[in-house]
């Protein structure tokens, strides 16, 4: 096997894994019979990103474009699964209006792009290198996602709200697509990964930076 397809499949189970993370999330939600205070922009903009292309209606449509298999086939999956996350969401929480709104939104992020490949741009050279800047735009906001809560963090000067096994697996799945797309010479692979690395590096700076946990500050007793 040549090393473009190790470091593809490779990438491919890697994100798979990724992809399984939200259960854990969903399990909390179907076992609190509630959504509590989980917002659902992390879930919409994982389904902009990820349904139908890692932004999966985007990656996959992109995948077929390019003809590279494994963007299509773990962006599908992905689709699938971030689909099953929303209607969970959706299930559970009391704010559905505002849920709703978001979908409406995100749903026309997902299709517009769609609707100008498909029908208003005949050169399809041209569309594709559109596309996949959209594809590269969107990617950029997933990676991002995590920082929604950097008020929180910064307020509280912990990290306790972000996840840090997700942070470290986006670094890691980004650092593949990477060396990825630079194997296979697809400049939207390598430049949505490249940035997707440095945000998740910065992330995992904040870790470092804020603890989980506050250190306490010792006191002396007089």
């Amino acid at each position: 096997m040549e090393f473009t397809e190790v470091v593809g499949w490779m990438a491919f189970t890697t994100s798979v894994i990724v992809q399984l993370v939200g259960i854990e999330v969903c399990m909390r939600i179907i076992k609190k019979g509630s959504t509590g205070d989980i917002s659902p922009i992390p879930f919409l903009t994982y389904f902009i990103v990820s349904t139908l292309v890692h932004s999966a209606c985007l990656w996959a449509k992109y995948g077929i474009l390019q003809n590279i298999t494994q963007v299509l086939v773990v962006n599908s999956f992905a689709s699938l699964l971030q689909f099953l996350y929303l209607v969970i969401y959706y299930t559970f929480t009391v704010r559905k209006s505002q849920f709703v709104k978001l979908f409406f939104v995100s749903s026309l992020i997902l299709f517009l792009p769609l609707i100008y490949v498909k029908y208003y741009q005949e050169d399809e050279a041209l569309a594709t290198a559109h596309f996949g800047s959209f594809c590269v735009l969107m990617s950029i906001v997933a990676y991002g996602a995590p920082f929604a809560s950097l008020n929180d963090v910064m307020r509280t000067k912990s990290t306790e709200c972000m996840s840090f096994p997700v942070v470290f697996a986006n670094f890691v799945v980004a650092i593949e697509w990477f060396v990825y797309g630079y194997t296979i010479k697809d400049i939207n692979v390598q430049c949505s990964n490249f940035l997707g690395a440095v945000l998740s590096f910065i992330q995992l700076g904040l870790f470092i930076k804020y603890p989980s946990k506050p250190k306490q500050t010792a006191t002396s007793v007089l």
